[in-house]
């Protein structure tokens, strides 16, 4: 992708994390939140942080890169021994996730940077979001699976 293009990227996950950052406010007081610790929300803010790279590296790559999923399948993972350890249902976890699904795809209705000014390119990072975010669904249902 071009440096423009990857410029555009940064800038839309830069808002998305503002975006997820003012909306988990509001979320601390939910099941899925109240189950975890001091320690435990630190380690998944730190899962996080590496995971949003992640998805930038998804994003601005040509195709998709098996590599970087393989990275977002570990995570998952992570994640879900992260929340059977806390205790948390597979409902609960799931909720977990589908929250952040909201927020990245709120991110991308009230986005007007570079591609997602044009709705092909909104359909496109939607796309590209939702594979991401599948896989990381999917990597957590296994830790329950594993557990």
């Amino acid at each position: 992708m071009a440096a423009r293009g990857r410029s555009a990227e940064v800038e839309w996950v830069q808002q998305a994390l503002v975006h997820t950052r003012d909306e988990i406010v509001g979320h601390d007081e939910t099941g899925w939140m109240r189950r975890l610790d001091d320690d435990a929300r630190a380690r998944s803010r730190r899962l996080g942080h590496e995971l949003m790279g992640l998805l930038l590296q998804h994003l601005t790559a040509e195709s998709t890169d098996e590599g970087v999923l393989e990275d977002v399948r570990r995570l998952g993972r992570l994640y879900g021994a992260e929340a059977v350890g806390a205790g948390l249902t597979l409902t609960q976890a799931l909720r977990a996730v589908m929250f952040f699904r909201d927020t990245l795809l709120e991110s991308t209705a009230y986005s007007r940077v570079g591609a997602t000014s044009k709705p092909e390119g909104r359909v496109h990072l939607i796309r590209r979001l939702n594979a991401f975010l599948n896989t990381v669904q999917l990597a957590i249902a296994e830790a329950y699976d594993r557990a």
